[in-house]
Order: C-alpha cells, then structure tokens, then sequence
C-alpha cells in the first residue's frame, strides 16, 4: 500500500516541520556498485535485507554494524547486496584477525566457521550448530586470545 500526500507549496511553506524526501528502495531488486566503499543506499538496502549483524547468535542491530564483503573485495569479491553482511564491528574484526570465516549458502543463509573446526548456519531465525559430531569441542572460544575459554556459544 502507498500513501499519496499532495500539499501545495503554500501549505508546506506555512509548516513548521522538516520534510524528508528520499527513494523508494525495492528489496526485489539487485544493487552493485563499481567501488569498495558501500554506498549509503546500498548500506540502507542491507540493513534492510538483513536486520541484525549475521555473526553467529549476534543480535546487534545492522543500523549499528560495518557492511562487510563475504568474498574480499581484494579477491574478486562483488560491492553488491548479495556479496554484503552486516557484521558488528566486535565480529567484524573477529572474522578479519581471528581465524573466523563465512560463506553465503544462499540469500540470507551463511555457513560460519571458527578457528578450532566449529561450524555454525546463520539465517534470519538464528543461529544452528551443524559441526559434525567428531569435531564438536567442549568448551567454544571465547574470542579472546589472553582469558580462558568460555563456556559461552556468543564469542
């Protein structure tokens, strides 16, 4: 449903309001650009499209977290939606420093792995533990290098 408002400019001139004009974006669509940077459009797009930061059990909010590129843009990686996750900044650098790695499954589902053989599927409804049996550890990686490990599964 769409809202049509008409004022004429002596109506709006007498407000004493802000107004705020800015384009409609289709989720149906495909968005690239030609650059590594996101561009404000295309990071309101992603926010949209994936509300929350895509690390496994992660809630923050994407209007919070980096856009980041799942293939590297330096290895060929697309400045697309379907190439773009939100990531807190806490994941992000986790997943660049840390030994923490994703792929995209399909849209909107990403297959996470940790550094100790761990595997995680992130999608909309959350997180799933999908490690296979031999490989589980006990104990999941805290994130941190100088404390021991947590018994917590949100590094």
């Amino acid at each position: 449903m769409m809202l049509v408002v008409h004022l004429s400019a002596e109506a709006v001139a007498g407000l004493d309001t802000h107004l705020n004009v800015s384009p409609v974006i289709d989720l149906n669509d495909h968005q690239v650009v030609d650059a590594y940077e996101v561009s404000d459009r295309l990071r309101a797009r992603t926010g949209l499209l994936h509300t929350m930061c895509v690390f496994p059990w992660c809630t923050r909010p994407a209007a919070y977290c980096d856009r980041d590129h799942v293939i590297a843009h330096a290895l060929g990686g697309a400045t697309c939606d379907c190439n773009l996750a939100p990531l807190c900044r806490r994941h992000h650098r986790l997943k660049t420093h840390s030994g923490w790695s994703y792929t995209t499954i399909e849209a909107g589902v990403w297959l996470w792995s940790e550094p100790h053989g761990q595997q995680f599927v992130r999608d909309h409804q959350g997180t799933l533990d999908v490690t296979p049996p031999g490989r589980r550890v006990t104990q999941t990686w805290s994130g941190c290098r100088h404390g021991p490990a947590s018994a917590d599964p949100s590094p």
